[in-house]
């Protein structure tokens, strides 16, 4: 499969740089590391993390009242196979924070990126339904395949390999049966 999809056929240069910026980042996590990032209580604010529910919502029920995330609730959602969102994560490893430097260098700008984190699931929604960005995402599998729909076409997407998704393009992962890391970078200004 090739490595870079890009969707629709347009020159999206800018992206086409920014994507082989994401490729060539090693991100070398695994779900031990993930979930020891997440039991850092106040590095997780409410509205940092988000699980994606059945009913195509995002839910955060797992706070405690000082606005901070309670793991041990968490994680009885993710080992149901809940997907969840980590929000604005450049900030969690060295490489990561290297991947944002690269990044500003071409935008100008801080970037937004996001951890879409599952055990893997066959029985619950892995991602929202078909839905669009008004801003460019470039998004790369760390680890786990995901099958996404964009437009209408299925697209299998394997740990290192990277997609674009301009504005307005309809998408979705619809298929996540093992555990998964995939990074979603907002590429607006």
């Amino acid at each position: 499969m090739n490595s870079e999809i890009i969707f629709p056929e347009q020159d999206y240069s800018y992206l086409e740089t920014a994507a082989d910026i994401v490729r060539n980042q090693n991100i070398n996590l695994d779900e031990s590391q993930v979930l020891d990032l997440l039991k850092i209580k106040y590095r997780w604010p409410k509205g940092s993390v988000e699980v994606i529910n059945q009913a195509s919502r995002s839910s955060d029920k797992f706070y405690c009242e000082d606005k901070f995330i309670i793991f041990e609730e968490w994680k009885k959602l993710y080992d149901l196979g809940f997907t969840s969102i980590l929000c604005n994560i450049l900030d969690l490893t060295q490489e990561l924070r290297d991947l944002s430097e690269d990044l500003l260098k071409i935008k100008g700008s801080q970037t937004n990126a996001n951890f879409y984190f599952s055990k893997g699931t066959t029985a619950h929604r892995v991602s929202f339904p078909p839905h669009t960005h008004d801003y460019h995402v470039v998004a790369k599998g760390i680890y786990g395949t995901t099958t996404w729909q964009i437009n209408k076409e299925i697209v299998k997407v394997n740990p290192g390999e990277v997609i674009i998704l301009p504005i307005g393009t309809p998408h979705a992962v619809i298929d996540s049966p093992e555990p998964r890391l995939s990074l979603t970078i907002n590429m607006s200004g």
